[in-house]
């Protein structure tokens, strides 16, 4: 939802160390981005542990922003929200 803000978690990740039953992979920052064939690197990122477990990474940070603003519409039925 806020990758407009921050990016995609696969350029916000810049290193990764995932053990798995077979063995440990390891993910250093690769610039560009491939753009060809498999990547395992989204694999990785994807499989929410059902491959193995992040041991360590390295992520960018960025700053809070100073302001956060949240807006709402209220409407008084259905009929007058659609």
């Amino acid at each position: 939802m806020k990758k407009n803000t921050y990016g995609n978690i696969e350029d916000i990740v810049q290193n990764v160390k995932y053990i798995t039953p077979s063995g440990t992979y390891e993910k250093n920052a690769l610039w560009p981005r491939q753009s060809n064939g498999p990547d395992l690197n989204h694999i990785v990122m994807g499989s929410e542990g059902n491959f193995g477990l992040i041991t360590e990474a390295v992520i960018k940070v960025k700053p809070l922003p100073e302001v956060r603003i949240f807006d709402s519409i209220i409407f008084p039925d259905f009929e007058m929200g659609i």
